[in-house]
């Protein structure tokens, strides 16, 4: 049974633009005819807010419920993750689903500390529902900007962790710091993996290359061979883009504000987009054989 590919963007600092970066790769992606499953786990609920999705509504269920929820009888748990999925909820988007989160996720970094299950909840839990999950070709996840119990439990099982970074100092220094972090976590769970799936760096939302050159050439020195050469300039197509609810790539502009949008495109699909595309698929029986342990 084929896997699709778990893909976690993720970032220390707040404000790099991780979202908007990982909303605009699954809208290439899908452009390009792959079915995809795009996953909020961020208490804020930005992504889920790109698809109007409220997360104050206690009527949607979160992957905080699918790791924490429990029939009390049973001890069953109480959903499934098709249960989750909101089918084609942006009509532009139509191979795109989407599991939504809400502000209520916080509690369910407590509960998975206090069960003890950070470590491998959302792994047991992926391969319980893997028949739904072989309908896509990724899980693109929206993490929040920090390293809580539910965020550890998903990046234990993602392939690839791409960490969105401005040209900030703190932002860089987030890139150097999350994967660190990372280990801690896994040595305090006694597991034997490794940090490699942090292997990618993308440079957002520069404006003005002599500016940050310092806190660029600093992170191309510690992290250089994560660092995509691509970078992502400054636009104002991504507040446009926010603005209106709609990825770039189906932005509708004038025609001179539209050479504008096809670099953007351009320099995320030469980023990520392209490479996202030759990744080879894995089967579920290859994989995460010690989280679900």
């Amino acid at each position: 049974m084929s896997r699709p590919n778990f893909i976690a963007f993720a970032a220390l600092k707040g404000g790099t633009g991780k979202t908007t970066i990982s909303w605009n790769i699954a809208s290439i992606l899908a452009k390009r005819g792959k079915k995809l499953l795009i996953i909020d786990i961020d208490p804020q609920g930005n992504m889920s807010n790109n698809f109007n999705f409220d997360i104050f509504d206690q009527g949607n269920a979160t992957i905080g419920d699918l790791l924490t929820r429990f029939d009390e009888n049973t001890y069953e748990p109480k959903y499934k993750l098709e249960q989750l999925i909101n089918v084609a909820p942006n009509p532009k988007m139509p191979e795109i689903d989407v599991v939504v989160s809400k502000c209520d996720d916080y509690f369910a970094n407590t509960d998975l500390i206090t069960r003890g299950t950070a470590h491998n909840a959302f792994a047991k839990a992926m391969e319980r529902n893997k028949n739904v999950l072989e309908n896509y070709d990724y899980v693109i996840i929206d993490v929040g900007a920090n390293l809580s119990a539910l965020a550890f439990s998903v990046l234990v099982y993602t392939d690839r962790v791409i960490m969105v970074t401005d040209p900030s100092v703190n932002g860089v220094k987030g890139c150097e710091y999350f994967p660190k972090m990372y280990k801690r976590q896994l040595k305090m769970w006694e597991m034997d993996m490794d940090d490699e799936k942090f292997d990618t760096i993308i440079i957002n939302d520069v404006e003005n290359r002599n500016a940050v050159s310092a806190s660029i050439d600093y992170l191309y020195e510690t992290n250089g061979a994560k660092c995509l050469k691509s970078q992502i300039p400054h636009s104002t197509r991504f507040r446009e883009s926010d603005i209106e609810g709609t990825p770039i790539i189906h932005l509708e502009v004038k025609s001179r504000a539209n050479e504008s949008k096809e670099k953007i495109v351009a320099a995320i699909c030469s980023a990520v987009a392209w490479p996202l595309l030759i990744t080879k698929p894995q089967c579920f029986s290859e994989t995460c054989a010690s989280p679900t342990a």
